[in-house]
């Protein structure tokens, strides 16, 4: 290790958020070599997630667009692990605010690296980049490709590829760089699938939630604090001076775990169950659910030329149940020593006890 105990500073982007504060919590807890945690957010930081505090933490309120407080936070930094990115999963999506988020903050984000000299910059990718409208049975970084279009999450994917493809072009020497992709992640602090579905009023009042018809799909989930252990795997490779180094940085990796495939609905009952919410037996077919959609995003269209108006959730993960997304990461085990830190039985364990404090609020 050529940087000995030289002091490790690491920027944290979207550090207060759901992944974001995963990351941090593991820099405090497995991260010997870290002297400071710096976290860029939109919103206050709060360790929501209670772990024992034994590194100072700077916070840098405010948004990735903005590249003085970008380059601000990176100053005298070695590291910077970029997770901040929005997610739009509304029926009409912000293209413009997505491409300026995932896209421009990205590029403020490599310019404020270059600028400061940080050494190592690891971004937080999606397996999103890769998946289109066809089927993925054993997806790894040799036989899928990141795709400009074509995504069933369009406008996440594509800003998400665009901003990949210049995070890994920027790799050299001075700057080493890699990237990241997980799957769908469950876990604590996570608000879009079964932290929204348990908020909706009519699961509160009746304590049953209804479903759709996912006939075979599968899709890979991953437990969030796996996801965040492989960014301290791999910037512990990253930082060091032999072959290994050079062989995992400019490179891009699934990450996922052994949470067991199955579809979206058949893996979140379970834990709704534990906290007392039981599914209805009939399914709804997803025909029932997709060409009102259609109709609903027509009319939507129509009416924003006027005003604007939106639906929480689109199309996509509706289109996207059916469908089978599995993906390996023997790459990230293999060149950056990535194990999962939590079992499954722990992972569900967290996430459940999770729930159960969101459901008593």
């Amino acid at each position: 290790m050529s940087e000995g105990k030289k002091p490790c500073v690491v920027v944290v982007t979207g550090g207060a958020g759901f992944l974001g504060q995963h990351v941090v919590g593991l820099l405090q807890a497995h991260a010997d070599h870290v002297t400071e945690i710096r976290v860029i957010d939109v919103k206050p930081y709060v360790n929501n997630l209670d772990y024992p505090a034994t590194k100072p933490v700077r916070q840098f309120t405010g948004n990735i667009t903005n590249p003085d407080l970008v380059q601000s936070a990176c100053e005298g930094a070695t590291s910077v692990m970029h997770v901040a990115s929005i997610v739009d999963i509304s029926l009409i999506p912000d293209k413009d605010l997505s491409y300026n988020i995932n896209v421009v903050g990205t590029r403020n984000v490599i310019d404020a690296c270059q600028k400061a000299g940080v050494r190592r910059l690891l971004y937080c990718s999606t397996c999103e980049v890769v998946c289109g409208h066809g089927n993925i049975y054993h997806g790894n970084e040799e036989n899928t490709r990141a795709q400009r279009d074509g995504h069933i999450y369009q406008v996440y994917g594509s800003t998400k590829m665009m901003a990949e493809e210049m995070v890994l072009l920027e790799n050299c020497d001075s700057l080493r760089t890699l990237s990241l992709r997980p799957v769908i992640m469950y876990g604590e602090e996570e608000w879009r699938t079964m932290a929204r579905t348990l908020s909706h009023p009519f699961v509160k009042k009746t304590n049953r939630w209804l479903t759709f018809n996912c006939h075979k799909g599968s899709a890979e989930h991953a437990y969030v604090g796996n996801v965040a252990w492989s960014f301290i795997c791999a910037e512990n490779v990253m930082r060091r001076d032999d072959s290994a180094a050079e062989n995992v940085c400019g490179q891009s990796f699934f990450v996922s775990d052994e949470t067991p495939n199955t579809n979206v609905v058949d893996f979140m009952q379970p834990f709704l169950k534990e906290v007392g919410v039981e599914a209805f037996s009939w399914k709804v077919p997803i025909w029932m659910i997709i060409w009102p959609l259609y109709v609903l995003l027509a009319i939507l269209m129509f009416v924003s030329l006027f005003r604007k108006v939106n639906l929480a959730i689109g199309l996509a993960p509706f289109v996207m149940g059916p469908k089978v997304f599995r993906f390996e990461y023997n790459k990230a085990t293999r060149l950056l020593g990535y194990q999962p830190l939590y079992s499954v039985e722990e992972s569900k364990e967290r996430t459940v006890r999770f729930l159960k404090k969101l459901r008593a609020k």
